[in-house]
C-alpha cells in the first residue's frame, strides 16, 4: 500500500503537467479576421448564435475565409451546421466561415500561454521541494561530535 501511495502523488503532478501544456489563452480584444489570417495562431471565433469554436488557424482562399480544425473535432462539427469542405492536411479539416455570422475573433496570446505553460510548474514543483525540504530531518548521526 505505501508503494502505490509513493507513485500516486507523482502520476497526479506530471499529469497536472501534461493538462497545462495544452493550456491556450487568448486575448481579451477582438480582432478582425484579416488579422487573424495574418496571425496563422489558433482563434476563438464567437458567433452572433452565441455559440463559441477553436480553429488551429483561419485561412484565406478565393476570397474565402476558413477555419482549419482537427478531423473529427466534435464542437467544430456542428459549425453552422455544416460540414467540413475538404481536408486540408492528413489530420486537420477545413470549415467555412460566413462573415455575418461572426460576432468576435480572438487570437492566441502567445506569451501569455507560454509564461503560463512554463511558470505554473517551476512554481509548484518548487513549492513541493521546499515543503519536502523543510520536512524532512537533516540531523546526521548526534548533534556534537567528540572527537571519539
Amino acid at each position: 500500500m505505501k508503494t502505490a501511495l509513493h507513485f500516486k502523488f507523482p502520476a497526479i503532478l506530471f499529469g497536472f503537467f501534461i493538462l497545462l501544456q495544452s493550456c491556450t489563452v487568448y486575448h481579451s480584444t477582438s480582432t478582425d479576421i484579416g488579422h487573424a489570417v495574418q496571425s496563422q495562431n489558433k482563434v476563438k471565433v464567437k458567433t452572433n448564435s452565441k455559440e463559441s469554436y477553436k480553429f488551429k488557424k483561419i485561412i484565406e482562399k478565393d476570397n474565402l475565409y476558413y477555419g482549419i480544425a482537427k478531423a473529427n473535432s466534435n464542437p467544430v462539427m456542428n459549425y453552422s451546421g455544416k460540414e467540413k469542405v475538404e481536408l486540408y492536411s492528413k489530420n486537420l479539416n477545413s470549415y467555412p466561415i460566413e462573415l455575418q455570422n461572426i460576432k468576435e475573433i480572438y487570437t492566441k496570446n502567445r506569451e501569455l500561454s507560454t509564461i503560463l505553460s512554463i511558470g505554473i510548474p517551476v512554481v509548484i514543483v518548487t513549492t513541493a521541494i521546499i515543503v519536502i525540504a523543510q520536512s524532512l530531518d537533516w540531523s546526521f548521526g548526534t548533534d556534537s561530535f567528540t572527537g571519539y
